[in-house]
This record gives structure tokens, C-alpha cells and sequence, in this order.
């Protein structure tokens, strides 16, 4: 294998997990911001259960 061609397919592999990483962490912020909208909606309505009574 000469190296360049090394070279390219450290080059393609280092692409690939940098993707990886990156979907992975939107991923993740997806979650945590799904979790974070559902706390707030049910403390939302927790308090303005509160104030009705």
C-alpha cells in the first residue's frame, strides 16, 4: 500500500468517525431537549394547577 493511498483511507476513517461523533451528540441533544420541553410542560401545568385552586 503506497501512502497516499495510507494516507486517504486514514483520512476517510478519521471523516467517518467525526460524523459519527457529531450525530451522535445532535442525537443526544435531541433527547435532552425532548426531556427538558416535557419537565417544563409538567411543571407548567403542575403550577398553573396550583393556581386554580
Amino acid at each position: 500500500m503506497t501512502t497516499a493511498a495510507s494516507n486517504l483511507n486514514f483520512i476517510i476513517a478519521a471523516y467517518a468517525v467525526t460524523w459519527i461523533v457529531i450525530l451522535g451528540y445532535l442525537w443526544r441533544l435531541v433527547r435532552k431537549g425532548g426531556r427538558a420541553r416535557a419537565d417544563y410542560e409538567r411543571m407548567a401545568q403542575q403550577r398553573s394547577g396550583e393556581k386554580s385552586q
